[in-house]
């Protein structure tokens, strides 16, 4: 098997030479599937949101502190969730991308942005382990 072919570990994609490419597509793929799926279902919004903020962004996030997300990769993964998405939800498709991740406290939508919470789940892990006489602690 070459290096650079990623292969399943504990649920993700990695490949030997630490390439994302796999695990991206993966994310980008199950993100476009769903909002799919979301588009056709006739969900009301209230449901479609629902499902977005406790299925598939709960989906995404289990793979976030095992990867090193580039703004182009988080980009993606939104893009393809929220293309048709937003629309379901009653939402312009031509929201702002500052305000789809603004708290819906300063009237944004609240939505996590990828990018974002990879770097917080990295530091949680990080302070989580830091001090711990664990593997990952030492």
């Amino acid at each position: 098997m070459p290096h650079t072919e990623a292969v399943e570990v504990v649920g993700l994609l990695q490949a030997r030479d630490g390439n994302q490419r796999a695990q991206v597509a993966t994310l980008v793929g199950k993100a476009h599937d769903w909002s799919k799926t979301a588009s056709n279902s006739g969900l009301p919004c209230n449901l479609t949101w629902i499902s977005l903020s406790y299925c598939i962004l709960c989906s995404i996030a289990y793979a976030l502190p095992a990867m090193s997300l580039s703004d182009t990769d988080s980009s993606d993964i939104a893009t393809a969730l929220l293309r048709t998405t937003l629309p379901c939800m009653g939402i312009e498709q031509s929201f702002p991308k500052v305000m789809r991740y603004t708290p819906g406290t300063y009237l944004g939508l609240g939505i996590p942005n990828p990018w974002v919470e990879n770097g917080i789940s990295k530091l949680s892990l990080w302070t989580r382990h830091a001090s711990s006489d664990t593997v990952l602690g030492k």
